[in-house]
């Protein structure tokens, strides 16, 4: 439908989110879309402005995040039109934070922060506009409610009803399937 490619646009990104939302709508149980390049600043990868290659604030993330913003709010948008978005769970985060102040090494900039992160999680059980977690007053370290990555790999697998603890490997023998704690707060 035309006025649905017009409804994501013509970016890149966009026509991948519609892909994906075609293939779902198709059978297949699990996409992943990678947003790692971008013609006009390259990747994610933003460490600081004027830090080669990527940019970083206002060169990279700049005309990234508007982009972003828009396709994931016109995918949850045509998933739930479609009666979609109870079954299917939509998962954007990357793995790590930035360090939460500017570091002095040349050119300066921020470096990778694992210590706090953010992820965002719809559909699948999820409450829509549900915030879990708090970091503290300079985005540095967890002030309420630490969330590990094994805990988002638990609540994903806890969204999509696949039991935790009943993977067999090869030789027969049960293994969990991660150590993680689905947030079960985050479930409506």
């Amino acid at each position: 439908d035309r006025r649905m490619v017009e409804a994501y646009g013509k970016h890149p990104w966009a026509q991948k989110a519609l892909l994906a939302r075609r293939l779902v709508e198709a059978g297949v149980a699990f996409v992943s879309i990678d947003l790692s390049h971008h013609r006009a600043s390259g990747t994610w990868d933003t460490h600081g402005d004027k830090f080669p290659p990527y940019g970083g604030i206002v060169s990279g993330l700049k005309p990234l995040l508007p982009v972003f913003d828009h396709l994931y709010s016109t995918l949850i948008t045509d998933l739930k039109e479609r009666g979609l978005l109870d079954e299917v769970l939509v998962v954007a985060m990357g793995e790590f934070g930035r360090t939460p102040k500017v570091l002095t090494q040349q050119p300066p900039g921020r470096q990778h922060w694992p210590q706090c992160f953010s992820a965002i999680l719809a559909g699948s059980g999820i409450r829509g506009g549900a915030v879990y977690g708090k970091s503290d007053k300079i985005g540095a370290y967890p002030e309420s409610n630490p969330v590990h990555p094994q805990d988002i790999h638990a609540t994903v697998l806890h969204a999509m009803g696949i039991p935790l603890n009943e993977a067999a490997d090869n030789s027969g023998i049960a293994r969990p399937l991660t150590a993680g704690k689905p947030i079960y707060d985050l479930f409506g």
